[in-house]
């Protein structure tokens, strides 16, 4: 996804520079066609129909790179739009998991505290025989 984005947005940075391009082209050609207006108003020439027609061409190339940057820009909204839905989809799904894994810890958990319960009640010496294990193995003694 961010490669894909990536890719888009150096095309727009190429097809902007082409459009720079090409408008200081037209420019130029605008300024080329006055001057020629001018010298041939003075001297009858054909060349103005030329240079009027290669400056609408440009403009039309103008307007059609000004068109594609305008949809890879709608391809790049559409893309960060579809990037943030699946991002909060999986963070929705993040949120239920551990929600179902905290429930899960807190059955396990009661259901510990319930064995231990009756153990105490059935074994009364049960507190004492954990509090000897606790001290036997601070003084050294192990498992085995």
């Amino acid at each position: 996804m961010q490669t894909e984005q990536q890719q888009v947005e150096r095309q727009l940075d190429e097809v902007r520079k082409e459009i720079k391009s090409e408008k200081l082209e037209a420019a130029k050609t605008e300024a080329k066609a006055a001057l020629v207006a001018k010298v041939g108003s003075l001297l009858g020439s054909g060349r103005l129909k030329e240079l009027e027609a290669d400056n609408r061409t440009l403009q039309n190339e103008v307007a059609i790179r000004d068109e594609s940057i305008k949809l890879l820009q709608q391809q790049m909204q559409r893309q960060q739009d579809e990037h943030n839905r699946q991002l909060m989809e999986l963070q929705a799904k993040h949120r239920r998991e551990m929600a179902d894994k905290e429930a899960e810890h807190q059955k396990e958990v009661s259901f510990l505290k319930s064995i231990i319960q009756k153990a105490k009640k059935w074994f009364p010496l049960f507190q004492e025989l954990v509090y000897m294990e606790k001290f036997c193995l601070k003084v050294g003694f192990n498992e085995g």
